[in-house]
C-alpha cells in the first residue's frame, strides 16, 4: 500500500478509476499489447462493429437474388454497403501492424472476415438488379410535403372532394412519418459515431418512435388506397410514401441490430454474479472505513493492509465485468458506479492515514517493548509476581507490541524483521525474569472469568473438551470457564486459495482447567469456531499444543479451581 496507489478521485469517474485500478492491481502481461496497439485494436473493433450494423441494414433492404432491390431501395442499400466497406478498410488498416498471435487481434480479424463475407453476398444480390444512379446523373427532385398540391394537367380529371380529403389526410400523416423518422434517424446517426454515444435505452425509445411512425404510415397508406395512382396530384404523394416506407425499413434494420447487440450487454441474465459482487464491493468498502477505530484493532488493520493488493485486483475485475452496464446507464450500472466511486473515496482517505501511521510504528513498538521490560524488572526487584500474570501490565504491553509488528510486516516484511526479532528476544528475556518468580506467580494466579450466557454452554464446553482430548486422550478436565458473554460473529470476504471466499462464522474461547498433578492444574484455552455457511458446524482448536512450553501464568493451584 503506497500513497501513490490511489490519488484523489471523483466519485463518478468510473472509467478513469477503473483504468487506475487496472494499473495498480496487476502487472501487465509481458505478451499483452502495449497502449498504442490497444488503441489501434479499439479503432479496429469499433469500425468492425459499425460495419456489421451497416451490413445488417443493407441485408434488410437488398432483397433477394430473384428480386434484388431497385430504385430508392437500391440506392439506400448501396449507400449502407459503401459505408460498411469504408469501415472495414479502416479496420484492416488498424489491424495490419498488430501481432497476429494475440488472441484479441485474432478474434477481431475473424469478425472482420465474417462481415466482409456478408458484404460479398449482398454485392452478388445487387449485381442482379439495376445499378444506382451516380452523383453525375440528374436526379428527380424529392416531393416536398409542405409545398402546395400540384395543379392537375389540363387533360387530367379533377379529384372530387372526398378524394381531395383523402389526399390531404395522406399528406398529413406522411408529414408525421417524416417527423418521427427524422427523430429516429438522429439516433442512427449517433450509432454511426456522430454525436453522443447511444445507449440501449436510446435505441428502445427510437424503436418505440419507429412504431408510431409505422402506425402513421399505415394511416397514410390507407388514405391513398382507392385514389388514382397515376393522377398528377396523387403520384408524387404515393412515391413519397414508398420512399418513406423504404426509409423506415432501413432504420428498423439498423435499430433492431443495435437492440440485439446492446440487449446482450444489458441483459442481467448475463450477469449471474451481480448480487454477490455488489455485496462484495460493499464489504470491501467497509474495510476502509474509520481508520482511527480500525487502528484500535491492529489484527484487523494488518489483515486489511495484507489483502489490499488482492482487494484492488478483485475490484478491477468487478469494475470491468459491469462496465457495460455503467456505459449503458442501466439502474444496476448506476448502483455499481456509485458503490465503486464510494470505495475509491473511502480507500483514498484510509490509505493517507495508514501511511502516516506506518511512519510512527517503529517508535510505538519500541515504546511498548521498553515499558514491558521496565515492568518486568520492577516485578523482579520488588518481588511482585502479579506483574507477570496473564492480565498484567507486561502481558498488556507485549500484547500491544505484537500486533503492531504484524501491521508493520503487512506494510513491509523486511522493515518488520528487526522488530520481530526484538520482540522474540524480549519475550525470552521476560520469561527468564518470570522463572525467578515462578512459584510466586503460580501461587498468585486466579481462575479466568466465567461470563458466558448462551443457552449452548454445555454443548460448547463438551466440544472444547473433545477437541483437547485429541491432543491428550487421558486428560482430566476439572472445570471450564468461558470469559466472553456471547459468541462473536464475523461475516466478510476472505482471501485464501488464490480467491476471495465469503465467510460467516462466530468465535468463542473456552478455557479448560486440566489436572496437572495433585496440587496443580493447567489452563488450556480452546478456540471454537462456528461455520454458519456449513450448518453451524463447530470446530475446536487449542491455543497451544500439548508439547508447547508453558509459562508460570498457565498454572493454577488446585484449591483455587474448587473454590
Amino acid at each position: 500500500m503506497t500513497r501513490e496507489s490511489m490519488p484523489s478521485l471523483s466519485v463518478r469517474v468510473y472509467a478513469v478509476a477503473l483504468a487506475l485500478l487496472a494499473y495498480l492491481a496487476a502487472a501487465r502481461d509481458a505478451t499483452a499489447l502495449d497502449d498504442d496497439q490497444q488503441a489501434a485494436l479499439r479503432i479496429a473493433t469499433t469500425n468492425i462493429e459499425s460495419a456489421a450494423a451497416d451490413v445488417e441494414s443493407a441485408r434488410g433492404s437488398a432483397g433477394t437474388a430473384d428480386n434484388p432491390a431497385k430504385g430508392s431501395r437500391l440506392k439506400l442499400t448501396q449507400m449502407r454497403l459503401d459505408q460498411a466497406i469504408g469501415r472495414l478498410n479502416a479496420a484492416a488498416e488498424a489491424l495490419t501492424p498488430l501481432p497476429a498471435d494475440d488472441a484479441e487481434v485474432k478474434a477481431a480479424k475473424e469478425q472482420h472476415a465474417e462481415v466482409a463475407a456478408v458484404v460479398t453476398e449482398i454485392e452478388a444480390i445487387l449485381a442482379g438488379g439495376s445499378k444506382p444512379a451516380t452523383s453525375n446523373e440528374e436526379q428527380p427532385a424529392a416531393a416536398d410535403n409542405d409545398a402546395p398540391a400540384m395543379a392537375p394537367a389540363p387533360d387530367a380529371p379533377k379529384l372530387h372532394y372526398k378524394q381531395e380529403e383523402q389526399l390531404k389526410n395522406a399528406r398529413f400523416y406522411l408529414k408525421e412519418v417524416d417527423r418521427n423518422g427524422a427523430a429516429v434517424a438522429a439516433i442512427v446517426q449517433r450509432l454511426d459515431g456522430e454525436g453522443e454515444p447511444v445507449v440501449h435505452g436510446d435505441v428502445q425509445e427510437a424503436l418505440n418512435t419507429l412504431k408510431v411512425a409505422d402506425d402513421k404510415y399505415a394511416l397514410a397508406a390507407k388514405y391513398l388506397e382507392g385514389l388514382p395512382a397515376d393522377h398528377p396530384e396523387v403520384k408524387p404523394v404515393a412515391e413519397n410514401a414508398a420512399e418513406a416506407h423504404d426509409a423506415l425499413g432501413a432504420l428498423r434494420s439498423r435499430l433492431e441490430a443495435a437492440d440485439a447487440r446492446l440487449g446482450k450487454l444489458t441483459d442481467m441474465g448475463n450477469y449471474p454474479d451481480f448480487d454477490a459482487d455488489y455485496e462484495k464491493m460493499g464489504e470491501f468498502t467497509g474495510r476502509y472505513g474509520n481508520f482511527q477505530m480500525t487502528q484500535q484493532q491492529p489484527e484487523k488493520l494488518a489483515e486489511i493492509i495484507a489483502e489490499d493488493a488482492q482487494v484492488l485486483a478483485e475490484m478491477q475485475r468487478i469494475a470491468k465485468a459491469y462496465l457495460p452496464l455503467v456505459e449503458q446507464k442501466t439502474p444496476q450500472g448506476e448502483q455499481m458506479e456509485n458503490r465503486f466511486g464510494y470505495f475509491v473515496e473511502q480507500r483514498t482517505a484510509f490509505v493517507n492515514e495508514a501511511l502516516a501511521y506506518k511512519e510512527q510504528l517503529p517508535g510505538l513498538i519500541d515504546a511498548d517493548i521498553a515499558e514491558a521490560v521496565g515492568l518486568a524488572e520492577q516485578g523482579v526487584n520488588e518481588q511482585k509476581p502479579m506483574y507477570f500474570g496473564p492480565d498484567s501490565g507486561i502481558a498488556q504491553r507485549l500484547g500491544w507490541a505484537e500486533p503492531k509488528v504484524a501491521v508493520l510486516a503487512a506494510f513491509d516484511a523486511e522493515a518488520a524483521k528487526p522488530y520481530q526479532a526484538k520482540l522474540a528476544e524480549t519475550r525470552g528475556q521476560i520469561d527468564k525474569m518470570a522463572a525467578s518468580l515462578s512459584q510466586q506467580i503460580i501461587d498468585a494466579n486466579q481462575p479466568p472469568p466465567d461470563r458466558f450466557e448462551g443457552a449452548d454452554r454445555d454443548e460448547v464446553i463438551q466440544i472444547a473438551i473433545d477437541g483437547w482430548k485429541e491432543q491428550q486422550p487421558d486428560a482430566e478436565v476439572i472445570k471450564a470457564y468461558i470469559p466472553s458473554r456471547a459468541w462473536e460473529r464475523e461475516t466478510k470476504w476472505e482471501w485464501f486459495a488464490d480467491a476471495f471466499h465469503k465467510v460467516d462464522r462466530s468465535s468463542l474461547q473456552v478455557q479448560l482447567i486440566v489436572k496437572h498433578n495433585d496440587g496443580l492444574a493447567v489452563i488450556r484455552p480452546m478456540n471454537l469456531r462456528k461455520n454458519h455457511l456449513e450448518g453451524d458446524t463447530i470446530i475446536a482448536v487449542p491455543f497451544y499444543g500439548i508439547d508447547d512450553k508453558l509459562q508460570p501464568s498457565a498454572y493454577l493451584r488446585m484449591e483455587k479451581v474448587n473454590q
